[in-house]
């Protein structure tokens, strides 16, 4: 039986399980998992897995973002996002550079 594939840009339902999605590393502690985008609106669903003192360089929002803490704790300049932790970015948010210091995943939106 062949690995199951998983293709994040597929039109329709889809159901992804996170051990099927390749980890990107991006660099600096930080990996990402792609779930799923939409060439035609833009959208995109990320799994982010962050190590100890990894951090995010200071951008600002072309869209709104949101974002699910499933492990860890997110630091950055609108204050602390830990394990259970929902958050909301809207479009034109600028952020200084975010961090961590524990193991941290969350999902992003």
């Amino acid at each position: 039986m062949s690995a199951p594939s998983h293709d994040p840009g597929k039109l329709g339902d889809l159901i992804v399980k996170l051990k099927d999605s390749p980890l990107v590393e991006l660099g600096a502690g930080t990996s990402i998992k792609l779930l799923r985008y939409c060439e035609e609106t833009g959208d995109w669903v990320l799994y982010v897995q962050m190590k100890p003192h990894a951090t995010f360089a200071p951008h600002w929002h072309l869209g709104h973002g949101q974002y699910f803490v499933t492990k860890g704790e997110l630091i950055y300049d609108v204050g602390s996002a830990t394990a259970g932790t929902y958050g909301y970015e809207p479009i034109g948010s600028r952020h200084a550079e975010a961090h961590t210091k524990e193991d941290t995943e969350f999902l992003f939106m």
